[in-house]
């Protein structure tokens, strides 16, 4: 039997933001129904997806079936703490991407054909964000214009030392293309300057920590 899917993650998504899906299963009169999902997850820059499959649950009553994955794939994520001595911290276990693959069991089909549809609608997390939104499924990047992709930033107007640790944080979804970095200063003595850095990134969906202290 087919079931219908009523509700999607955000394409992209904090690890500890709501990550649901939602469906619904139809025919519930069937002995034995258990609704089975499967997640289908790799890191940033691996080709080959891992599986893990997720506990058989039984649809409530109106045949609805919501799965959360936040904490699931919060815990296939973990921090890469910036380096102190490099300009660029590639923080690719930071990024997943991920679908599921859904099926109906029951007594007279144990062990029915995956439904893979899910797989042409691929999601992205990254590690961080809050466990609790003032509204469910609220999501941070919603509100960013796609050509503002840092993920971390310092006040305006800020007076550092010259070794103070300082970093930056950047995801870049796209598949290829130069990264730049535009750095203007004021110093103490009223001078200013600007400069541009080419980094040279070009890898798919990936995430960046850059070291933007003076000394840098």
């Amino acid at each position: 039997m087919a079931h219908a899917i009523n509700e999607r993650p955000h394409v992209l998504a904090f690890s500890k933001n709501d990550i649901c899906y939602r469906y619904t299963v139809s025919d519930l009169s069937r002995a034995g129904l258990f609704f089975s999902a499967k997640l289908r997850y790799k890191l940033a820059g691996q080709s080959v997806y891992q599986e893990l499959q997720l506990m058989p649950m039984v649809p409530n009553a109106d045949g609805t079936v919501i799965i959360y994955l936040n904490q699931i794939i919060d815990s296939l994520l973990t921090y890469q703490v910036p380096s102190a001595t490099a300009l660029v911290t590639n923080a690719s276990c930071q990024v997943l991407v991920y679908h599921l693959h859904t099926r109906e069991i029951t007594n007279a089909d144990a062990d029915p054909a995956w439904n893979t549809h899910e797989g042409t609608k691929e999601r992205t997390a990254l590690k961080g964000g809050i466990e609790q939104n003032r509204w469910s499924r609220n999501n941070f990047f919603t509100y960013q214009s796609t050509n503002k992709k840092w993920y971390t930033w310092q006040p305006n107007s800020r007076s550092v030392f010259d070794n103070q640790p300082l970093y930056l944080s950047a995801y870049i979804p796209y598949a290829a293309g130069d990264f730049w970095i535009w750095v203007e200063w004021k110093c103490s003595d009223g001078s200013t300057g600007q400069r541009g850095y080419d980094l040279s990134l070009s890898a798919y969906n990936s995430y960046y920590h850059i070291n933007v202290n003076p000394v840098f």
